[in-house]
């Protein structure tokens, strides 16, 4: 069945006009879209840092993410346009449309959400294995993901002093899983934010939201996929069982290393709620 990828959050109106808020982006967008004075935007139910929206012009329809105020996450925009070209020319990820100079206003191709059918949440850990498989596989390099300086980039955002608990955990699982170092074998193209809502299709298989997307340790984005989709025991035991046969790894391999990434995943998701929190105070 065909279902929108996000619900409407009933900011966009119906009668082909736009909400005052959404003027300010229309303007930006229209000239360089070529849009018409009927084009109207729909917000859509966005994450804690991004608003997400569905323009639309006519028969026309574009996903317009605002990321004004994503002050804190270090994401380079540039980098990420690049790469999703490659990923658009793979047909694994909607095409990169435009990207403003200040990196806060990003267009790409809109996507509907295609399931074929209904699909039971015991099913969802095995199928999310399958999709990380196949963008593991994916034959495209960029940049590596340097961790370490990602973490410190929290750490500094979040106005962390250094002996604070969570600065000293920081360290400690730096050392100990010499996160500045990714074995060859374990180095591949990761998404690092692989939700469920994530996949807009299965056949063929299509994935949005690629912003924290980089070459990095695999068994980290699956320890994160873990994560993000609040996987039980049952579950992450189906996800790390069917990510061994999809990915031709012994099971007691994915299951020690993806064990020892989930400490890695538990300190960047404190670090990164710890920055987002204080980028938010700074806004108050």
């Amino acid at each position: 069945m065909w279902v929108s990828p996000y619900m409407g959050t009933g900011n966009g109106l119906g009668n082909g006009k736009c909400s005052m808020n959404h003027t300010h982006i229309i303007n930006e967008l229209k000239p360089v879209l070529s849009l018409s004075d009927n084009a109207c935007l729909t917000e859509l139910q966005s994450g804690e840092v991004n608003r997400v929206y569905k323009l639309k012009d006519g028969e026309t329809r574009f996903a317009v993410k605002s990321l004004a105020r994503d002050e804190f996450s270090g994401i380079n925009r540039f980098h990420q346009f690049l790469l999703q070209e490659q990923l658009a020319h793979r047909e694994i990820a909607p095409a990169p449309v435009w990207l403003n100079k200040a990196q806060d206003l990003w267009v790409e191709s809109w996507l509907e959400k295609r399931l074929e059918q209904e699909i039971a949440d015991s099913d969802k850990p095995g199928i999310l294995a399958g999709v990380l498989a196949q963008i593991h596989k994916q034959p495209i390099t960029v940049r590596p993901l340097d961790l370490p300086k990602r973490l410190f980039h929290y750490v500094e955002k979040a106005f962390l002093e250094e002996d604070d608990p969570l600065v000293k955990q920081t360290q400690q699982v730096i050392r100990q899983y010499a996160l500045d170092y990714v074995p060859a074998e374990h180095l591949v193209l990761c998404h690092n934010d692989l939700s469920w809502g994530h996949i807009q299709s299965l056949d063929p298989v299509m994935i949005v939201d690629w912003e924290y997307a980089a070459m990095g340790n695999r068994f980290f984005d699956l320890a994160s996929c873990a994560s993000i989709n609040r996987f039980n025991e049952q579950d992450t035991e189906r996800l790390i069982a069917r990510y061994a046969r999809q990915a031709d790894i012994a099971q007691s391999t994915v299951e020690h290393y993806y064990y020892e990434q989930k400490e890695v995943v538990d300190t960047t998701e404190a670090l990164w709620t710890a920055a987002l929190n204080a980028s938010c105070q700074a806004c108050v």
